[in-house]
């Protein structure tokens, strides 16, 4: 059975919506309230995020069904 990364799932899916709202990883940042490398880090899956971390993201880009 293949092991899924779902950090590596996660970052690819917040850079694409970040992206899809025109956003630059900067601007995300200061809008989550923390660095532009903790984001980069979420990103490429290097780390995973807190649960009220992962509750911003949801609200900034827009992904609430």
């Amino acid at each position: 059975m293949e092991e899924v990364n779902i950090r590596k799932i996660f970052g690819e899916n917040v850079k694409y919506y970040r992206k899809k709202l025109g956003l630059s990883q900067e601007q995300l940042a200061e809008r989550l309230e923390i660095s532009t490398n903790h984001l980069s880090v979420i990103e490429t899956g290097t780390k995973f995020v807190t649960y009220k971390l992962l509750e911003k993201i949801v609200c900034e880009l827009q992904v609430l069904p």
